[in-house]
């Protein structure tokens, strides 16, 4: 990933799985892509939900996160 050292989370990856509304905000605004996938799979929204990040999750779906995307479990959010 581009402005990330190897191995390290996307920002956006690190700001959803903290609970941070301001931190997910600010990695949107600085570009990084709102439908990822972590090496599991699993997007920034997917994350939210099963983190239960309801603030997360409603910032990402206003952002335009996709809804119907499948994690590598194949459960769809």
């Amino acid at each position: 990933l581009v402005g990330c050292a190897a191995g390290a989370p996307d920002p956006l990856i690190s700001a959803v799985q903290s609970g941070s509304v301001d931190a997910t905000r600010a990695a949107l605004d600085a570009g990084s892509a709102i439908d990822q996938v972590d090496p599991k799979g699993m997007s920034p929204l997917a994350l939210a939900a099963l983190h239960g990040r309801g603030d997360v999750a409603r910032l990402l779906f206003e952002r335009g996160a996709t809804l119907d995307r499948y994690d590598l479990l194949r459960a769809v959010y």
